[in-house]
């Protein structure tokens, strides 16, 4: 795996672009935490795996592997282009109708993830949904992370 260059930075994590087997992606690296030892960040890397491995939706982030390493846990996603944040300005940048009708559909992605996410069984509740943890891919498709 390489890394490449940090795009994100979190309370608990950082997010670096990055490559496996020739292919783009994103990698979060679980941070240390002052009182959490390495046991209790290997954990945490586990139960999100964990969950993120049973979702299949073309509006959630697909994980593609993690690496259990003690000096940096990480997961590996696909790779995105941007925030919500970053969406909604070039949306609003194209203005006209054309701009409307991209909200709404980026608002129709968001909430058929979530619904995707509520109506497991049992419902997965995402507890952070806010611009910076919505992106998009090429086609200004909306994933949840």
């Amino acid at each position: 795996m390489q890394w490449g260059k940090a795009i994100a930075e979190g309370e608990y994590a950082e997010v670096f672009r990055g490559a496996l087997w020739g292919k783009k992606v994103a990698i979060k690296r679980l941070k240390h935490r002052e009182g959490s030892g390495i046991d209790e960040i290997l954990r945490e890397l586990r139960h999100e795996v964990s969950l993120m491995s049973g979702l299949r939706h073309p509006n959630v982030l697909t994980l593609i592997g993690s690496l259990e390493d003690s000096t940096q846990p990480s997961i590996v996603l696909e790779v995105m282009q941007g925030t919500l944040y970053e969406l909604a300005l070039a949306i609003y940048n194209d203005g006209g109708a054309a701009a409307t009708a991209a909200l709404l559909a980026a608002l129709s992605d968001i909430v058929s993830g979530c619904a995707y996410l509520h109506g497991r069984s049992p419902s997965v509740l995402h507890r952070d949904l806010k611009p910076p943890n919505i992106l998009y891919d090429d086609n200004r498709s909306c994933k949840l992370w």
